[in-house]
């Protein structure tokens, strides 16, 4: 132990720093030390965090910023992850996710991103069309002084899916599910959706809803190709309203396989391996996103929904407890599912392909009838749009053919 002491010109501070050797301070670990943008801490925070030689500036500098690693969880999910009442406050959380995303790739625009992949083919192209005709990813709220709370899931997934998943492209959809703005009471919104293919997915579709302070909304949902068996669809909700008085975040391996009951070991179509994954970080890893209960107004949770569901329902006051883990438990789902999906084997039986679809189906018909988003969507956007909506674009195989 040593005893620093550090002169001002105003007040003689002492600081105590216990350094033991070979020891440094906690740095959370990404399960990717590769990829950047899966770190929990930037590169000027690693390097100011540690302790190299009892270095008494950087430990300095550290301590006398008590608010440093609770502000940058802050930026991941959004610039007001947890309730900030001051305006002050406010201000810095936006000056420390302006220069956090200053030095990250994933801020680079889309169409530079894309330049610097290369083997990618035509698809890619498409998207970035896109994405660009409608100003996606969106950098401000519809709203003046509201906050895009879920775009960094939106622009985390894209960049995922463009890094590991092969032939991905666009799938074409009516133009005017593409893009929608309306308004209530001179509240206004918009809606942006994307639909992909890829080798790996016969489906995957992207909606993020932005209506201010009142509601944000990131969803997705993984249809895995037929040819890959009876897997479980990968869904994701997360949601938040009035200002963020009211939070909702759902990420589940949804079955399609037919839950045997009589056999308490069913997994659901989801292989032991797989399982056990989910269990771990369901469990234990992320412990503070499974201790929310379903309810049963629109759902049954026997029905299409896991046991290994992550749900979170929370307040104002658990915004930082929730939403530092749920970014990393969203990436670490889509991973998992991801790898899942590539690990599976594949079948040229067009019966069983034919049966996986049917069941595709039936998830479709089952979500479509109890979707909670219908009444907000009619309310903003119109009954005859939405109904459209839903059937053709979010669950496309509950329209009749």
């Amino acid at each position: 132990m040593r005893i620093i002491l550090l002169a001002n010109a105003s007040f003689l501070t002492l600081l105590v720093v216990f350094q033991i050797h070979g020891t440094e301070p906690y740095t959370p670990v990404s399960s990717n030390n590769n990829n950047s943008n899966n770190n929990f801490m930037n590169s000027d925070d690693n390097k100011n965090r540690k302790l190299k030689n009892g270095g008494t500036q950087n430990v300095r500098k550290w301590m006398l910023s008590p608010m440093r690693l609770k502000a940058y969880v802050d930026t991941l999910s959004s610039p007001s992850t947890f309730a900030v009442p001051s305006k002050r406050r406010h201000q810095q959380h936006e000056n420390l996710r302006i220069k956090e995303e200053a030095g990250q790739d994933e801020e680079l625009s889309v169409k530079e991103e894309m330049t610097q992949m290369s083997g990618m083919g035509d698809g890619i192209g498409d998207l970035e069309d896109a994405l660009q005709l409608h100003g996606m990813p969106w950098k401000e709220s519809i709203e003046e002084d509201a906050y895009l709370h879920y775009m960094p899931y939106f622009k985390w997934q894209l960049k995922f899916m463009k890094e590991h998943l092969s032939g991905l492209s666009v799938v074409p959809v009516q133009s005017s599910f593409e893009y929608r703005e309306g308004a209530v009471n001179a509240k206004r919104a918009r809606v942006f959706n994307i639909c992909l293919k890829c080798d790996e997915y016969r489906k995957i579709r992207l909606t993020y809803y932005d209506a201010g302070k009142e509601c944000q909304v990131f969803n997705s949902l993984w249809y895995p190709d037929a040819s890959r068996g009876d897997l479980p669809v990968l869904g994701i909700d997360i949601m938040s309203f009035q200002n963020r008085k009211r939070n909702l975040a759902v990420i589940d391996f949804q079955p399609v396989r037919k839950a045997d009951n009589s056999d308490p070991d069913d997994r659901n179509g989801i292989p032991m391996d797989v399982k056990r994954k989910l269990e771990f970080l369901r469990n234990i890893k992320y412990k503070a996103l499974s201790k929310g209960k379903m309810s049963k107004r629109f759902y049954d949770e026997n029905q299409f929904f896991s046991k290994q569901m992550l749900f979170a329902r929370y307040g104002t006051d658990g915004i930082f407890d929730v939403c530092k883990s749920l970014y990393p438990a969203f990436q670490d789902y889509v991973r998992v599912h991801v790898d899942m999906v590539r690990s599976a084997k594949i079948s040229d039986d067009v019966v069983e392909q034919n049966h996986v679809l049917s069941r595709h189906q039936a998830y479709d018909v089952y979500s479509a009838d109890r979707d909670p988003a219908v009444a907000m969507f009619s309310r903003m956007f119109g009954e005859e749009w939405t109904h459209e909506y839903v059937k053709d674009f979010l669950f496309s195989m509950s329209a009749p053919s």
